[in-house]
Order: C-alpha cells, then sequence, then structure tokens
C-alpha cells in the first residue's frame, strides 16, 4: 500500500467517524425535545414509567397472564363443584397478581391512529383515559370480593 493511498483511508475513516457522530447527536437531540415548561436536564416522569407495549418483558408478562387466567378459571371451577373454599393460600397470591396487571394497564403505551399517521401514545394522561374507557372495567370486575 503507497503511502497517499493509507492516508486517504485514514481521512476517509476519520470523516465516517465524524458523520456517525453528527448522526448519533442528531438522534439524542431528537430525544431530547423539551416539553411546555420542562427545562434542559429535567426528565419527565412519566417517561420513565410508561411501558411500551411491543418490548419482550411485556409479552412474556401478558403470557404469564393468560395462563393463570386459564389455570384459575378451571380452579375456581373446581372450588365451586366441590364447594372447596379453603383456599386462601392459593387465591390471595394469585388475585394480587391480577392487581398487578391491572395496575400495570395504567402505564403500558398504545398505537393511535391520528392523521398524520399511526403514532404511539406515551402521554400519562392519554393512556389512563383509554383504559379507563375501554378495558378497565373488564379488570376490576373479577377483582371485586363477592
Amino acid at each position: 500500500m503507497m503511502p497517499r493511498d493509507y492516508d486517504n483511508m485514514i481521512k476517509n475513516e476519520k470523516r465516517c467517524a465524524k458523520a456517525d457522530q453528527a448522526r448519533k447527536d442528531t438522534d439524542l437531540n431528537k430525544s431530547l425535545i423539551l416539553k411546555g415548561d420542562q427545562k434542559a436536564g429535567e426528565i419527565d416522569f412519566a417517561d420513565l414509567i410508561i411501558i411500551n407495549h411491543k418490548s419482550i418483558g411485556y409479552k412474556m408478562w401478558m403470557f404469564v397472564i393468560i395462563v393463570l387466567e386459564v389455570a384459575t378459571s378451571y380452579i375456581y371451577a373446581f372450588m365451586s363443584a366441590y364447594r372447596v373454599f379453603d383456599w386462601r393460600n392459593f387465591w390471595i397470591p394469585i388475585e394480587s397478581i391480577f392487581f398487578v396487571d391491572m395496575l400495570l394497564h395504567f402505564m403500558v403505551d398504545f398505537m393511535s391512529t391520528q392523521k398524520s399517521g399511526v403514532v404511539r401514545v406515551r402521554k400519562f394522561s392519554e393512556i389512563v383515559k383509554r383504559y379507563m374507557d375501554t378495558d378497565f372495567i373488564w379488570d376490576i370486575i373479577p377483582l371485586i370480593p363477592l
């Protein structure tokens, strides 16, 4: 390799590194857009607790919940049919998990269709409003002791 080619290669690598850094800085600035009266350096607490509905952790949680829902439906049918009511060691932890699931639904983002297209909604007040208007009643009724 000739020294001139080597110099050109080094210059090209430096230019690519600068372009990559500029792209990273731009992406960082896009993610740090301030809201309303928010000051630079402040982090919105709601952004820290909002759960991405497509994350692997949330999907695994939902799988566990669905398995528990199916299992408890059979167990409660058995308890009712054979009048077995001394299952407090089983009933309270399972219902507590369903209660935590209900609370988590207040923090899960969702997709919304708007004029600009489909967007992810991460605003806490909109998430709460949507959950209260849709699935909240179906989650709270089973938790009410009879």
